[in-house]
């Protein structure tokens, strides 16, 4: 299979040479784009965003959360950045849903309680943006607070590690002079320490 590319030269479909099986098993308005499987497939993509917005919003919202606790804010801040990211293909998503409503209802094949909550994910998509915006700005204080946290305590781990490399080198096994056996046993020490450290 063969198609036009944007030089005008006629190239192969990636994944191509592509073969179609028939089974006579299958009946033929399966095939077709009103066929029974569309309906199905706008069901089950109704029930999976549902579950994404539900769980997201749970996740996003920092109501009965304990903000103290690193792991959910970290939890809260992936939620809130999901939200953000995902803004453009939800969008497609319920734009394609909608779309795909209007074409069955054109065929009397629309549910209407399909139609209701495809409209209710409008409504759902908008209010999640909008919590995602106000956690964004409740935990922005807390994100600062513990990345200045975390900075403080990587530097205070570096120059640890540099006073801590320094008192190495004034140590006997550092020198030449010290002798195998010796260092070993004061090397077994220093193990000891950094296991400690």
């Amino acid at each position: 299979m063969l198609f036009q590319d944007d030089k005008g030269k006629m190239v192969p479909v990636r994944g191509s040479p592509y073969s179609a099986s028939f089974s006579n098993a299958t009946k033929a308005e399966t095939n077709h784009l009103n066929g029974p499987n569309l309906p199905k497939y706008v069901a089950k993509t109704i029930e999976a965003t549902q579950t994404w917005m539900k769980e997201t919003s749970n996740n996003a919202n920092t109501k009965d959360k304990n903000m103290e606790d690193i792991k959910v804010l970290i939890s809260v801040v992936d939620s809130v950045k999901q939200v953000t990211d995902q803004n453009d293909s939800m969008m497609l998503q319920l734009d394609q849903l909608e779309e795909t409503l209007n074409l069955l209802g054109t065929q009397n094949m629309a549910k209407d309680s399909h139609v209701k909550q495809t409209k209710k994910l409008f409504d759902e998509w908008t209010n999640l943006k909008k919590l995602a915006k106000e956690m964004k700005k409740d935990i922005t204080p807390l994100v600062a607070t513990e990345t200045a946290k975390n900075n403080s305590a990587i530097n205070k781990l570096e120059e640890d590690l540099k006073v801590y490399t320094q008192d190495m080198k004034k140590r006997d096994f550092y020198k030449y002079e010290c002798g195998r056996e010796s260092a070993q046993e004061k090397l077994t020490g220093v193990f000891n320490e950094i296991a400690e450290f």
